[in-house]
């Protein structure tokens, strides 16, 4: 079965093994992407239910009904900023629309406090998802492959 998901974040993106924190370029949570954003905005890339908010508000977690996880963890330790620069518009349980905000973020903020805003888009499942290929339109798009 394959999918297209939208990027979550407008920015630049590699492979998430260039990830500044092992947790993520090890890809033990997941393979996915490192994006550099250039918009303080995460967007939902998909449908789907609000799998986890974390109450700093610096990650969001979500799962559409097809049963593909994404975690989205705006920057690099910033859950050290105890919600400082962040604002919610989603909470765990909602449900969301591809292309409802999830999550405002403050880059320059997140700078100036010595953080760096490199997101890591991870998909929680790896066994579940195979990156296929990337894909432009008037957003970045993914094709994936469910297993």
């Amino acid at each position: 079965m394959k999918t297209k998901i939208t990027m979550p974040i407008k920015g630049d993106y590699t492979g998430i093994d260039k990830t500044p924190d092992d947790a993520f370029a090890n890809k033990g949570m997941g393979d996915g992407f490192l994006i550099t954003p250039e918009e303080g905005k995460a967007y939902a890339p998909f449908s789907g239910k609000v799998s986890v908010m974390f109450p700093t508000g610096h990650a969001v977690g979500l799962k559409n009904a097809s049963g593909v996880e994404v975690l989205i963890h705006v920057g690099i330790d910033t859950v050290k900023l105890k919600g400082e620069g962040f604002t919610q518009h989603v909470k765990q349980g909602d449900r969301v629309k591809k292309g409802d905000v999830l999550l405002e973020f403050d880059i320059d903020y997140i700078k100036e406090q010595g953080y760096d805003p490199a997101t890591p888009l991870v998909f929680v499942e790896k066994e579940k998802v195979e990156i296929l290929k990337k894909e432009t339109d008037t957003r970045d798009t993914l094709k994936l492959s469910l297993k």
